[in-house]
């Protein structure tokens, strides 16, 4: 939907796609955070004037938590669909991991995950959006658990794998791993954390005798 673009002086005729809009100013929190983005980050990332800004977004804390939300919708997206197909869990989860380990080497400016930025930036004081975060991270544990629950009645893990506690250390590896390629962009590091990141699903039935 095109919105009107306001000003402060005479009528603008311009026009703009608040999605494309907040696309833009995803970006620029993504890349330098809450308290880094001033107002004219934002206002020259998205080619709208303050005014526009305001009246479409509202205030500077409106639109980061809405650009966090379309980060969030967007990344518990990835990991549904990486979860949905017909491959063994192993394989499909490694194949994640991977996808996430060369999309923060090639990142030029190492961003990161927006939502280990977000709650290592602002939710010590900040309750709603610690909230929102602990609303994701639960649900992203819930698909990997749904997902472990059904690889472990395929016979794909051991009978003493508990798919809750599975899931809860996946998702600290996931974000373990976007942590330390931020910090470093070593993509061979990041395998050997991915490696024996699987290894914590101990072995796959059969495995010994298959070798």
């Amino acid at each position: 939907m095109l919105v009107q673009a306001v000003s402060w002086g005479p009528v603008s005729r311009k026009r703009f796609e608040p999605s494309e809009a907040l696309e833009r100013a995803m970006g620029v929190f993504w890349a330098r955070g809450y308290e880094g983005t001033s107002a004219q980050d934002l206002v020259d990332a998205m080619g709208i004037n303050r005014g526009s800004l305001y009246a479409t977004f509202g205030s500077k804390r409106e639109l980061y938590l809405r650009a966090l939300e379309r980060y969030l919708e967007r990344d518990r997206g990835i990991l549904a669909d990486a979860l949905a197909g017909d491959r063994p869990v192993r394989e499909s989860l490694g194949r994640l991991l991977r996808g996430y380990a060369d999309q923060l080497v090639a990142d030029p400016l190492r961003r990161g995950c927006f939502l280990v930025n977000a709650c290592a930036e602002l939710t010590p004081g900040d309750p709603e959006l610690s909230g929102r975060v602990s609303e994701e991270i639960a649900a992203q544990q819930a698909l990997l658990e749904d997902a472990l629950r059904a690889a472990r009645a395929r016979g794909e893990l051991g009978p003493d794998r508990d798919p809750a506690a599975l899931a809860a250390y996946l998702v600290g590896l996931v974000q373990g791993l976007r942590v330390v390629g931020k910090a470093t962009g070593d993509r061979d590091r990041l395998e050997r954390i991915i490696e024996l990141g699987l290894e914590g699903l101990g072995p796959a039935p059969g495995a010994a005798a298959g070798r």
